[in-house]
């Protein structure tokens, strides 16, 4: 943007310490008593005076009204990390050629410094194309002749690791604890990126802290998705075991796009309120995103890496593999679980292949053992009837989809219940097939269930394709079959998911987006909602979308619920979600480790 050619290479900070200017002259504002009879408070109205204007300059886009607000003199200062430089004239000639797509300015400290001069900093927080910085910006306020102006600015941006500034949520209900306890006006006090203090009894800080006014709203947990994958658009380009479409896309080259721009799919989910998630049978680079959890752009985000399955996969690339298959040697599968642990694995996912080979019961013993030396839980990933029993002798920590092939009988239930693991949801995935069937047979509208526009444009590219799919997919007998099926699956899998909530079971959310019309974030939604459908009530299913996947994921003590102490991850709400989970769907604000971010903020259409 022009504007970074103006500023150099500090242009973002440098933007935040004083872009913002509508007018800016000065004045005092009227009906100030104090300030009228002392001088030190009438200096501190009209430095504020021209900061509060000058915040209005950049919604308006108003380059006037943003120089205006600068002394204009060639002793003008603006610093930054390369240094200072001196000067009006020049540097006014360059500014207008951009804007930042967000800007805030808080925790704003005026000190008095003499008569005519005071000292300001604030905290800031600006995006330009895509890239956001925060840090704090100081300005020396100078009255002149022609009203207060804007002589000395600086900004520095902060280091990697600081947290967001301190946060004062008040005046909403709040979902407090494990329970989910709704508390009426409370206050949410986030230091540090941490919930400091939530309830009715909450101090509020005199000082040094930013309130914000969520009266009438509603604040919950962030959600916690414990099956998704960053490998995966959610489109039919990524999924060569379902559509095998390698040589219409290049799939080296969306595999190499989805690595670099994680950006995509972190805002879809923080957008439609998922803070935590566990990326499965992903690439190795999901653990480069595990490893950064500080970033608060991003969903706090676990990893497994390559899921262990039998069976040749189409699901990878010759030199990164998505499925790791041990050989016929039992060694080799304690080998496997070795790298998973060495590369960072939070747990290890094993997949069941439609045939398993004859020794597979003596591997899952080995992986069973090694993964237990090492204290990482085993997730299984199956919807056969069959092989979720063949996997209880795993002990696994969770399994990863619902049920698909048959309706749970009691002994079953009973059975799936004695193995100690938690059910995550996993029901989008017949739909989202049959999504695909219906447009590309049926000539269905292609459209997507997205309430905020967070699915990024680059994976709703079906059109070009669907042509292709229709020639490949449909033989003209099997069309209502394969209806049927789909959606027998998909009713089954919700049903079962329903009868084990039912029988007390811990259910978590899961909803394996990134596969063929699960889209990450929005997939939540229709999710809960089907759940709701069959039976579970919205409280419930609120503790299935957080505190429940925390536990599953051993994370509980840090996410899941609103307590003191713990990550500050919510969402602000508009409607009131234990009466509908429909209403998860009116999401207003985001908070991810103590930044508080308006969901408009990860529109990507």
């Amino acid at each position: 943007m022009k504007l970074h050619k103006v500023f150099g290479p500090f242009a973002i900070g440098l933007l935040a310490i004083g872009l913002f200017a509508v007018g800016c002259a000065g004045t005092v504002p009227a009906g100030s008593q104090a300030a009228a009879t002392d001088p030190r408070a009438a200096d501190l109205a009209g430095a504020r005076a021209v900061f509060d204007a000058n915040l209005a300059a950049i919604q308006n886009e108003d380059t006037e009204g943003y120089l205006n607000c600068y002394w204009q003199d060639p002793a003008l200062t603006r610093n930054g990390p390369g240094g200072p430089s001196h000067g009006y004239s020049e540097w006014a000639k360059g500014v207008g050629g951009g804007w930042p797509e967000v800007f805030e300015g808080t925790h704003l400290d005026l000190t008095w410094l003499r008569e005519g001069v005071v000292y300001g900093s604030y905290r800031y927080r600006v995006r330009f194309s895509g890239q956001e910085a925060t840090g704090i910006s100081e300005r020396v306020f100078l009255k002149t002749e022609q009203g207060w102006k804007i002589a000395v600015t600086t900004a520095f941006g902060d280091l990697p690791g600081t947290p967001p500034p301190a946060l004062v949520l008040q005046g909403a209900t709040v979902l407090v604890g494990d329970e989910l306890n709704p508390v009426e006006n409370a206050v949410v006090v986030i230091r540090n990126g941490l919930i400091d203090c939530v309830g009715s009894d909450c101090d509020i800080p005199e000082t040094g802290v930013e309130v914000f006014d969520a009266t009438g709203m509603w604040i919950i947990p962030g959600l916690i998705d414990t099956h998704v994958q960053y490998s995966q658009t959610g489109g039919i380009d990524t999924s060569p075991s379902s559509f095998d479409l390698r040589d219409v896309f290049d799939l080296p080259e969306i595999a190499t796009k989805l690595k670099h721009n994680p950006e995509r799919i972190h805002k879809a989910l923080l957008g439609s309120g998922v803070t935590t998630v566990l990326d499965v049978g992903g690439y190795p680079w999901a653990f480069d995103l595990a490893a950064d959890s500080t970033n608060t752009e991003a969903p706090r985000v676990y990893a497994t890496g390559p899921a262990i399955s039998f069976g040749e996969s189409r699901d990878g690339l010759p030199a990164e593999r998505r499925t790791l298959e041990p050989s016929n040697m039992r060694s080799d599968v304690r080998e496997l679980v070795r790298y998973l642990h060495g590369a960072g694995a939070h747990a290890i996912c094993f997949r069941f292949s439609p045939v398993m080979p004859p020794y597979a019961g003596e591997y899952l013993e080995e992986l069973a053992d090694e993964a237990a030396g090492f204290d990482l839980p085993v997730l299984v990933e199956t919807t056969e009837m069959l092989h979720a029993v063949r996997s209880i002798p795993l002990k696994p920590r969770l399994m990863l989809r619902s049920v698909e092939s048959d309706p749970f009988k009691a002994e079953m239930v009973q059975l799936m219940i004695g193995s100690g693991a938690s059910f995550a949801t996993g029901i989008s995935v017949p739909h989202g097939y049959n999504e695909v069937f219906q447009i590309a047979t049926k000539q269905k509208k292609f459209a997507i269930d997205d309430p905020h526009s967070v699915v990024h444009s680059d994976f709703l590219k079906f059109g070009e394709v669907m042509p292709i799919i229709r020639r490949r997919l449909v033989v003209p007998e099997n069309e209502s079959l394969f209806d049927e099926v789909m959606n027998r699956l998909h009713v089954t899998g919700t049903q079962n998911a329903a009868l084990l909530h039912r029988k007390e079971a811990p259910l978590v959310l899961g909803t394996d987006s990134g596969s063929p019309f699960v889209f990450h974030g929005p997939a939540v939604f229709f999710e809960l909602e089907n759940l709701q459908k069959a039976g579970i009530d919205a409280p419930s299913l609120l503790q299935v979308a957080t505190i429940n996947g925390a536990r599953a994921l051993g994370i509980d003590h840090q996410v899941g619920s609103l307590d003191s102490g713990k990550v500050a991850d919510m969402v602000i709400l508009k409607k009131d979600p234990t009466q509908d989970i429909s209403h998860l769907r009116s999401l207003q604000y985001v908070v991810r480790g103590g930044e508080l971010r308006s969901v408009e903020e990860f529109r990507q259409q």
